[in-house]
């Protein structure tokens, strides 16, 4: 099994679009072996996303987020910012419970939703 086949047995990104938004679905766990994968897709989104349609990750299908992920979501919402392109994050308590504990909430988009994600108008 090669470094990358392993990689994503943990961790599975799709990226898709929804509009002019690009939607990245993110299932498994996110640490410091599998985030080049989530990073790789948001920068992706990131480039794709027509603005003012978002970049959303959806997070909800997560249920270990290390510090890389937060480390991954603060550079894709870095990206967006220089896009003028809003990001918005949809989470499961493994990825809020670090957000939260790191006082990060007020940063991010934080949905409930996709539905709400969407909503840019």
């Amino acid at each position: 099994m090669s470094y990358q086949d392993w990689q994503r047995s943990y961790l599975r990104v799709d990226r898709r679009s929804e509009g002019r938004a690009v939607v990245v679905r993110v299932i498994g766990e996110v640490d410091v072996d599998t985030v080049p994968l989530l990073d790789d897709q948001l920068c992706i989104a990131t480039d794709l996303a027509i603005p003012p349609a978002p970049v959303i990750a959806d997070l909800r299908d997560v249920h270990f987020f290390g510090s890389k992920g937060i480390a991954a979501l603060v550079g894709a919402q870095q990206r967006c910012q220089r896009r003028r392109t809003a990001l918005r994050v949809l989470v499961s308590a493994p990825v809020m419970r670090p957000i939260s504990v790191l006082g990060l909430t007020d940063e991010f988009t934080l949905c409930r939703t996709l539905t709400a994600a969407l909503h840019y108008h």
